[in-house]
């Protein structure tokens, strides 16, 4: 168990002294600093980019086609039943499957395997308290590899950063996690976030000539778009800040946390909770709706 598994990974990717620029493939969207931490330490990035239309699968044809010969890793949210195995085993590229959501699975389709079941040694797997398991603010994770290499050099790294962690983090982690107490914490979030699927599916039902979604298999979080009266995508930015100051309903606009310039600008999705509580949803989506009315 550490802190900071991101950081360490990405920070070990670099050789010493290295003048070749290094190159990673990032799926977006995706957790900010998984791409920009390869950015600051001197890497090239390019983006593997999900799209509504493919049901956010990014497709293996479009990821062959990023990989360069100084390529050292595709970096992953896993939720996404992506498998890169086989072009990563070519160039002997590094997979990061950043899983801090990955108990979170919601219908009866098989659940994507680990990045490190693959069979593929080059692999990395990073996990969560704070996500899935419903502990914010508690910053403890785990990095599991087969490889003993990136293991070795990421607990060097360790070292010279995030040496030791908060003993009252270690705890509250230690209690969530044992056998009989970890699948009924599980449980309880899969049982609120299930339910809260089906309140935005109806929303969006509801009103179809405005919003859309896929509905989401895993995760915690819903991707909803938004469209104007006049078919056009909102302004979700604005729309957001509406929300907050106008009824206190707090959205996240998917623009201010993913859009990348001349890559992808997601306009008109907004980002919704599924782990709030059901009543607190129901309310929401109710204020949303009567929003809806003024775009």
């Amino acid at each position: 168990m550490c802190k900071g598994c991101h950081f360490r990974f990405l920070y070990t990717l670099d050789s010493p002294g290295n003048a070749i620029e290094w190159h990673v493939i990032c799926q977006l969207p995706n957790y900010g600093p998984l791409y920009l931490l390869p950015k600051y330490f001197g890497a090239g990035v390019k983006f593997w980019v999900a799209k509504e239309e493919r049901w956010w699968n990014p497709g293996i044809e479009v990821l062959k086609a990023l990989i360069r010969p100084n390529t050292k890793a595709i970096i992953l949210t896993v939720e996404k039943s992506v498998q890169p195995d086989r072009s990563a085993k070519k160039y002997k590229i590094a997979i990061f499957g950043d899983e801090v959501f990955r108990p979170l699975f919601y219908d009866d389709t098989p659940t994507p395997p680990s990045v490190i079941s693959l069979g593929y040694d080059n692999t990395i797997s990073t996990g969560l308290v704070s996500k899935a398991y419903s502990l914010p603010g508690i910053r403890i994770g785990w990095i599991i590899s087969p490889n003993k290499g990136i293991l070795q050099r990421i607990i060097a790294a360790r070292d010279y950063t995030t040496l030791n962690v908060s003993r009252i983090d270690d705890a509250i982690a230690l209690s969530a996690l044992p056998h009989d107490v970890l699948p009924k914490i599980i449980s309880q979030i899969l049982e609120t976030q299930g339910r809260n699927i089906e309140q935005y599916d109806q929303f969006v039902k509801r009103n179809s000539d405005r919003c859309r979604w896929v509905r989401p298999r895993g995760d915690g979080t819903a991707f909803i778009h938004f469209s104007g009266s006049d078919g056009k995508p909102i302004d979700e930015i604005s729309f957001a800040e509406k929300l907050i100051n106008d009824f206190g309903v707090a959205v996240i606009s998917a623009g201010a946390g993913f859009r990348e310039e001349e890559v992808a600008d997601y306009k008109g999705y907004l980002r919704l909770s599924l782990g709030q509580r059901v009543e607190t949803v129901a309310e929401g989506s109710r204020i949303i709706e009567l929003a809806m009315q003024s775009l």
